[in-house]
């Protein structure tokens, strides 16, 4: 997928690799005759979630919506991006995507967003406000190096053993959003897990196990000092085949 997102505009084209034809901008992009336009039909909507924050809003028409969102766990200048619906599958066998925001520069990562400003800057409010709410220091975080899970396998195997036998004797699947706080001697302080599916006799151990077991190279900062942080992964009980 070659996908352009230019400020209150989608634009789902496919031609516009600039490695494949040079440095393409997002001006230029829209005079192609292999551009689909998508209106915007809906405002930007701001989710404060309690892992992340997430950005979105609906382009298209109403029978056929598209949705478009940016997802951040730090006041970052990356976020992640999701853009699902009906024309997306047109260019669904190739796997790369192009952002272009402001009209005079190169479809690609741009840290200042043009018309976006005021739903980013939203987006990273709501990030600072989620941190500090873990109470983590949100400007710190906006330059760092997350902290690195050194035996995440070897934790990984040892909840996968401790399968609740009562989830396991009813083939219960569920999924869990771990969330972690790592201080700067690589220590886990604390452990929050939130299900995302229904599963009544599934319980997770991973807490327990990780905060017991797990080893963590430490969040750094700009200045290239340890520093406290989070550490977010999803876990994910399944019943093999």
């Amino acid at each position: 997928m070659r996908a352009l997102i230019i400020g209150t505009l989608a634009v789902l084209g496919a031609v516009f690799a600039p490695a494949a034809h040079g440095n393409v901008t997002p001006s230029e992009a829209r005079q192609s005759k292999n551009v689909t336009r998508l209106e915007p039909i809906t405002d930007w909507n701001i989710d404060y979630g309690e892992s992340r924050c997430r950005l979105s809003r609906f382009f298209g028409t109403q029978k056929e919506r598209h949705l478009l969102s940016f997802v951040q766990s730090a006041p970052r200048g990356g976020f992640g991006m999701t853009l699902a619906g009906p024309e997306v599958r047109r260019y669904a066998e190739s796997r790369r995507a192009y952002l272009g925001i402001r009209d005079d520069v190169v479809m690609r990562k741009a840290d200042r967003a043009g018309p976006l400003n005021a739903p980013f800057k939203a987006l990273n409010d709501c990030t600072c406000s989620m941190l500090e709410n873990w109470g983590l220091d949100p400007e710190e975080h906006r330059q760092y190096r997350p902290p690195r899970w050194i035996n995440r396998r070897s934790v990984s195997k040892a909840i996968s053993r401790r399968y609740p036998s009562k989830a396991l004797r009813k083939g219960q699947s569920a999924i869990f959003e771990m969330r972690l706080i790592v201080e700067p001697d690589g220590q886990v302080s604390s452990c929050h897990l939130e299900k995302n599916t229904i599963a009544d006799s599934l319980s997770s151990p991973a807490c327990q196990v990780t905060m017991r077991d797990a080893e963590f190279a430490p969040a750094m900062n700009a200045k290239g000092d340890p520093m406290r942080s989070f550490y977010s992964t999803t876990i994910t009980y399944a019943m093999t085949p």
